[in-house]
């Protein structure tokens, strides 16, 4: 099981996930999946935070070196904040060149 479903199943488990779609409209990145799927997914998450509603912004959880991780730009509105959890350490088995 991939780690962020833990941590999903987990908060789904305790209630903090409910409550955080009270109040957010959550998003998670998807491990695999096409492009066009992810692309999707980025819409639901700029739309979100463009509506005043119900639910104000949004929450984009995604994994360090994943799909969010290298060429978006979250400039402005599109991220107030960014908490990271688990930041992956290099395995100490993987080769490592340097400069």
């Amino acid at each position: 099981m991939w780690l962020l479903d833990k941590l999903k199943d987990r908060w789904m488990h305790t209630g903090l996930w409910r409550n955080l779609e009270l109040v957010k409209t959550v998003i998670v990145e998807p491990q695999g999946g096409a492009k066009s799927d992810f692309d999707e997914l980025l819409k639901i998450y700029y739309d979100a935070i463009k509506c005043k509603g119900e639910k104000d912004g949004a929450l984009l959880i995604a994994v360090c070196r994943g799909k969010v991780s290298e060429g978006l730009d979250f400039c402005d509105e599109n991220a107030r904040a960014v908490i990271t959890i688990g930041i992956p350490f290099p395995n100490v088995k993987d080769l490592q060149r340097k400069p």
